[in-house]
């Protein structure tokens, strides 16, 4: 799975590849793999012939149960069971739970129980697992599954679920504004996330262009000088325009609004970037 192949290359698979349906069955795979080569060990615990049930991190069968719950407020383990019956939310819940708990078993710190191929055994939960190379392989797989389904999604670093980036912005999603005022940055980012989070609802999306809406407010003094009069206004007009921070008679209303709040989304950012970008060659 390092590549697309000549259907994905050439753009003749759809954008909304498969329903929710593939999705489960894909995810329970995945998760049975995973499970199946004691990736989930350190946390879970494991079965032996003659212990029976090992403990991990979550204790007793009992133990787990109320954690996954206490952490998904909902009744979800075992998880290859509800997967078969989730709904989008409770499927992207579990994707992260895992996401959190998934570790590679070290094989030089345990040992293979033959009788009955019983299987590896780690018992030392401090030495015996690492995460970081594990959470990274999660990942990688996952993300080969979430952006086929309902028009793309990704899992990031952070473990968390998010709309993929439209096709041609992804760099100007991830490359860095050089923000001065680092109170700025949080704010930034807080946005994307909020803008890009799931099926991020309307009423969100408008929530993050208003805070990216200000963030380019805030630049604007040390911004104009350094613009020409009419380049300020081609620039900042936008923002009074389409009734996204103050609401008067002069504003437009009736338009498509999850069409025009993601060019929205894009041209704040953008402008953003290049804002701080002249104040910042011109020493302001």
């Amino acid at each position: 799975m390092s590549r697309d192949y000549y259907s994905a290359r050439t753009g003749k698979i759809p954008k909304n590849g498969f329903d929710i349906d593939k999705l489960r069955q894909l995810i329970i795979v995945l998760f049975n793999n995973y499970w199946d080569n004691d990736y989930f060990q350190e946390y879970f615990g494991y079965e032996c012939v003659d212990q029976g049930h090992v403990p991990g991190r979550f204790g007793s069968y009992s133990a787990i149960e109320s954690r996954i719950f206490l952490c998904l407020h909902k009744n979800l383990w075992p998880f290859d069971n509800s997967l078969s019956t989730c709904n989008e939310d409770e499927i992207f819940d579990i994707i992260e739970f895992l996401y959190d708990h998934v570790s590679s078993p070290r094989k030089e710190k345990g040992y293979f129980h033959s009788y009955n191929q019983c299987g590896w055994h780690f018992n030392d939960l401090d030495t015996d697992f690492t995460q970081a190379l594990a959470q990274y392989e999660f990942r990688i797989n996952v993300n080969h599954i979430l952006p086929n389904y309902a028009g793309g999604f990704e899992i990031t670093k952070e473990g968390e679920i998010i709309s993929i980036a439209d096709k041609g912005f992804e760099s100007l999603l991830e490359t860095p504004v050089p923000f001065k005022n680092k109170d700025l940055n949080s704010r930034l980012e807080h946005a994307i996330q909020l803008f890009r989070s799931g099926h991020s609802t309307i009423e969100q999306r408008l929530d993050a262009l208003k805070n990216l809406a200000d963030i380019l407010e805030n630049l604007r003094k040390e911004a104009s000088s350094v613009l020409t009069s009419k380049d300020e206004n081609d620039l900042f007009q936008i923002l009074n325009q389409f009734g996204i921070r103050h609401n008067d008679l002069n504003q437009k209303f009736d338009y498509d609004k999850p069409i025009f709040y993601s060019w929205m989304f894009y041209y704040y950012l953008a402008a953003i970037h290049a804002c701080q970008r002249l104040i910042n060659r011109a020493g302001k």
